[in-house]
């Protein structure tokens, strides 16, 4: 032996500068130490009379405490970690000179008595749970207690053989490091490693692996746990474990499983119908990585990757048979509690509702929150239907609260000479709310367009027993869900005028007359409709302005609706005029009859009374195309027909045929008045029947009178 000088002695005490806290001494005790504030200082558990042969036959016990954070927001930790295999040597190596994952369970293959070996608990005495128990040469990887104490106890045989490795320093050397964490709901608290997740205030998060080490036989659970109406969508984005299957003896397979249960499960190692999925060394749970990227959006979780109960309950298990100390586990859970209540919704649908007067005078609704029906959820198109179904004599007025369509480049404009929202630079996927009612079957009169919040409080009011929104969405991306695209409305069942009875026009030709003193109450704020027959179209004829024009002095108007556009076709601005007139014309008159539908035409009248004054005419004129030969028929003189034989009856500023009961009728039809034409009238007026029977008569008759005249002269000679 020999004495040294303490700063010669580097190895115990550490070099200038770089002192280490050995601890305080505990009295009657011949090497139990207490260490206190290792977060500023370099704390080292060391072996007695370390690097030197430590004594037999003794036990010594190393308490390390963590000093109180300095805010309540921080939960202090405790970690023991050894890098440096050169500093560890406690007792006989392993067979293969490091220390055995197996030292750490109740087996204990390695480290027998007689024998020196660690323990080292989690808390500040022995009947905490133990986290690992330690011998031979090896590194020690970063093992941590779930709290602010930790004790580590050596204990060393009544003899052994002086056999140390050259090279190699005798006992050992532990380092100690002290770190502060963030209360954060991510991570289990406790020993217990028990967390239960509830979805009030708590729509997604995560949870991660306990940041402490967990001891042998033991197991973490996730009770997730939603409302009634919710289910609960999990998936991980890390599941990591450090594997030495080679140097385990005995070997049991499926040592730390993974599980996941649908509900709550009672039996956990009962395999029941209620088990989602269950995973053990050789099969690892399906891993979303592409959700791990937090500054990118990415394609969302498919259901091979991810998990979803049928529930409001899911139950995660993880068992740790092996504990963490020397085999870390890292996972991290990300969770999420879908909204799948939706009232009045169509059974067969996502997302169509229907409301009906019998079941409620009035409510609100909104756009369904659940997300698999958005971008995030995996859709890129959403379209929802809600229809409002009132008793005979009501109709709906409905209120769209808030709309909010983040993104969304479309805007919403009120037109005054249409009355209707209108939704304006709309693009291919933009989202939007168009509101319509149903006055007559196979026809949908427009009531506004919706695409952005600026018109937000909307109201809309039906003319019929029939009302429907239609709530549609294209081209969503992955990141958007029913917080970047959601409305909130209300609606009503009111009493309705029953005036919708003989609205229904058709014939050649008719008119409507419309007095403003009396719009209320005659109801002419409701629609009419007027019906082509057969392969017909329509004219209509209104006095007046369009509705842009500079001489439009008045507020009323008339919209003009087409039965094959959602769209008003025009919007007039009626006149007590005999000079000025606006001509609108079926939509079909100017598109070939092979892109429109089977139905007939029609034309759908709003008028919008806002002065009490003025009395218009509205008529119409039933019409049809002249027909016009190609080229190749007009070659053809069998196939050549004259005007007259194919429309005798020809409106010539219209181009286009009229009915032959209203040719010259007394009654102005063509705008040219070709109709009523003297030249026209005298030919169509005169009987053609009867001057030919006459004619045939004295024709007969000058023959007749002929034949005796020269009979006689015969006769007379």
């Amino acid at each position: 032996y020999r004495f040294l000088r303490r700063k010669r002695a580097f190895v115990r005490y550490g070099k200038n500068g770089t002192e280490i806290y050995r601890g305080e001494p505990v009295r009657n005790s011949v090497c139990s130490r207490v260490f206190h504030g290792c977060r500023s200082r370099l704390c080292r558990l060391q072996s007695p009379n370390y690097p030197g042969i430590y004594p037999r036959n003794v036990t010594c016990y190393y308490l390390v405490k963590a000093l109180p954070p300095t805010t309540q927001d921080l939960q202090p930790f405790v970690s023991l970690s050894q890098n440096n295999d050169r500093l560890i040597q406690v007792g006989h190596q392993g067979h293969h000179g490091r220390v055995s994952p197996e030292s750490i369970v109740r087996q204990n293959f390695d480290c027998k008595s007689p024998e020196d070996f660690l323990l080292i608990y989690d808390g500040s005495s022995m009947t905490a749970p133990l986290l690992a128990k330690l011998c031979g040469t090896a590194k020690i990887p970063n093992i941590s207690a779930s709290g602010p104490d930790m004790l580590l106890v050596f204990q060393s045989a009544i003899s052994g053989l002086m056999n140390h490795p050259p090279n190699l320093v005798s006992g050992f050397e532990v380092n100690v490091n002290v770190f502060f964490k963030e209360e954060n709901p991510g991570h289990v608290k406790g020993p217990h490693c028990s967390h239960v997740i509830k979805s009030f205030g708590l729509t997604k998060g995560e949870v991660r692996s306990p940041i402490y080490s967990m001891p042998p036989n033991t197991l973490c659970s996730y009770h997730f746990q939603g409302r009634r109406h919710e289910v609960v969508w999990m998936w991980l984005t890390r599941y990591r474990r450090t594997m030495k299957k080679n140097v385990m003896k005995n070997y049991v397979p499926c040592r730390n499983r993974f599980a996941v249960y649908d509900g709550v499960q009672t039996d956990l190692r009962d395999d029941t119908p209620q088990l989602l999925g269950s995973f053990c060394e050789d099969r690892h749970p399906p891993i979303c990585v592409r959700s791990r990227q937090k500054d990118s959006v990415s394609r969302p979780c498919s259901t091979e990757e991810s998990f979803l109960s049928s529930n409001e309950s899911m139950y995660v298990t993880q068992e740790f048979t092996d504990g963490t100390s020397l085999l870390p586990l890292n996972y991290e859970i990300h969770f999420e509690f879908v909204n799948m209540v939706q009232e009045n919704r169509k059974p067969e649908s996502d997302c169509d509702h229907i409301f009906i007067s019998n079941q409620g005078a009035r409510g609100h609704f909104s756009s369904p929150k659940n997300l698999f029906l958005y971008g995030r959820g995996g859709k890129t198109s959403l379209s929802c239907k809600y229809t409002f179904k009132p008793k005979v004599g009501e109709a709906v007025k409905m209120k769209i609260k808030n709309v909010a369509f983040r993104g969304n480049s479309c805007k919403t404009i009120h037109n005054f000479n249409t009355d209707l929202y209108e939704c304006i630079a709309r693009l291919p996927g933009s989202a939007v709310l168009e509101v319509w009612e149903k006055p007559w079957k196979h026809t949908r009169l427009p009531l506004g367009c919706l695409c952005s919040g600026g018109a937000s409080p909307a109201i809309f009011e039906s003319h019929t027993n029939h009302m429907q929104l239609d709530f549609v969405v294209k081209s969503m991306s992955w990141s958007e869900d029913f917080n970047d695209i959601y409305f909130e409305a209300e609606y009503e069942f009111v009493q309705a005028k029953n005036c919708l009875y003989n609205r229904e026009l058709n014939g050649s030709t008719g008119i409507i007359h419309i007095n403003g003193d009396n719009s209320k109450i005659l109801c002419y704020d409701y629609p009419w409709k007027i019906t082509a027959r057969g392969d017909k179209h329509l004219y209509l004829n209104i006095p007046g302005y369009h509705a842009s024009s500079q001489r439009c002095s008045k507020q009323n108007r008339i919209v003009i609706f087409s039965s094959h556009s959602f769209y008003p076709v025009q919007s007039i601005c009626p006149e007590e005029t005999e000079t000025d007139s606006v001509q609108v014309l079926s939509s079909g008159w100017s598109l070939h009859t092979d892109l429109m539908d089977s139905s007939a035409e029609s034309l759908i009248i709003r008028y919008l009374a806002r002065e009490e004054q003025g009395s218009y005419l509205l008529s119409w004129l039933e019409i049809r195309r002249e027909p016009h030969p190609s080229a190749l028929e007009s070659l053809k003189d069998f196939n050549k027909k004259s005007t007259l034989e194919t429309c005798p009856y020809l409106c010539p500023g219209l181009d286009a045929c009229i009915n032959a009961e209203l040719w010259c009728d007394g009654v102005r039809h063509c705008p040219s008045g070709a109709d009523e034409l003297w030249r026209a009238c005298i030919y169509h007026k005169i009987p053609w029947f009867y001057v030919g029977l006459g004619i045939i008569t004295l024709l007969t008759t000058i023959l007749i009178t002929s034949l005796i005249l020269v009979a006689m002269k015969i006769y007379q000679r």
